[in-house]
């Protein structure tokens, strides 16, 4: 059986998988318009799963202009005989690997050799609790295959898409829904605001006795 935390893991990485790995080949800092060169995707798309290993710790920027790297982290995943599994790639290799994983992601059923996920294309989708859902949107990330999965995860609760959300219009200025969907994604823990702990010492055995 598949441990939790690596399926936490997998889903985290799975649309961003094609930079780690060309990261890791490169061996060197990669600007966003240079793998969006390479991988023939736009510069929009990059800098949202850039963001997202960053935000992971997967991925550190160098310098304003000076591109990104692996962190320890990002390299671990490799483990240490990663030459063995991950020779380094041809340009053709790259438009096969980016060509495969859009397929699957666009997942239009037309292939022989996926005929249950032609099946589920039929399927009603499974519905999601009216309170997440509405906490999601209130965050601007709207309902599609990946973000159904999201709100069915056991760690995912409204309050915990909104703690998420405030956190990371403050800590880093931004509202972007696809670095929210990453981090929510990956299961990190509750941030602290101060918020819970005010909430706590009001409702300890000291209550009554406090002025609020």
């Amino acid at each position: 059986m598949i441990p939790a935390d690596l399926i936490q893991l997998l889903r985290s990485l799975k649309k961003s998988a094609i930079i780690v790995l060309l990261m890791k080949w490169a061996g060197r800092p990669l600007g966003e318009a240079e793998v969006a060169a390479t991988l023939d995707s736009s510069r929009t798309t990059v800098r949202t799963q850039l963001n997202s290993l960053c935000a992971m710790g997967y991925a550190n920027r160098v310098r304003f202009h000076g591109g990104f790297v692996l962190t320890e982290q990002g390299q671990n995943l490799f483990g240490d005989e990663v030459a063995k599994f991950c020779p380094l790639p041809t340009t053709t290799d790259l438009f096969l690997l980016k060509s495969k994983m859009d397929s699957e992601v666009i997942g239009t059923g037309t292939s022989k050799n996926f005929p249950v996920e032609s099946e589920r294309q039929h399927a009603p989708p499974e519905p999601v609790d009216p309170q997440i859902e509405a906490a999601l949107r209130s965050a601007g990330i709207m309902l599609n295959a990946r973000t159904r999965l999201l709100a069915r995860m056991e760690h995912i609760t409204p309050e915990y898409i909104r703690a998420h959300q405030r956190n990371l219009y403050v800590t880093r200025n931004t509202r972007s829904p696809g670095l929210l969907v990453s981090i929510l994604e990956s299961a990190q823990p509750l941030p602290d605001t101060g918020e819970r702990e005010r909430r706590d010492y009001l409702g300890g055995k000291y209550a009554e006795f406090i002025e609020h």
